[in-house]
């Protein structure tokens, strides 16, 4: 069965792309998330830090995404075959899932 994707989200992440995030869709739910590669390496670090309330969200999603394989990295390949398929009603569009 394939999960549905936020098309406003996947052209959000677009729009925001740059070489230092990297962005990531849950594959039940269908969310798309950005994680900084700050962040990142503080959660492969397994570190503590003094961040501001809204990057602790941030560090909680990506100590998720290390842990668990609930989550597809949201390559430029991946994106871009998103961006392909046919439109659906209400700005929804498949994402299928990989074995």
């Amino acid at each position: 069965m394939a999960t549905k994707v936020s098309l406003s989200q996947v052209v959000e992440a677009l729009e925001l792309a740059s070489d230092e995030m990297s962005w990531f869709v849950h594959k039940q739910t269908g969310q798309v998330v950005m994680v900084s590669h700050e962040v990142m390496r503080l959660a492969e670090a397994d570190a503590e830090a003094d961040l501001p309330a809204w990057q602790e969200e941030e560090l909680r999603v990506a100590r998720d995404v290390l842990e668990s394989t609930d989550w597809l990295w949201a390559s430029p390949d991946l994106m871009d075959n998103f961006l392909k398929q046919p439109m659906i009603p209400e700005g929804q569009a498949s994402l299928s899932r990989q074995a």
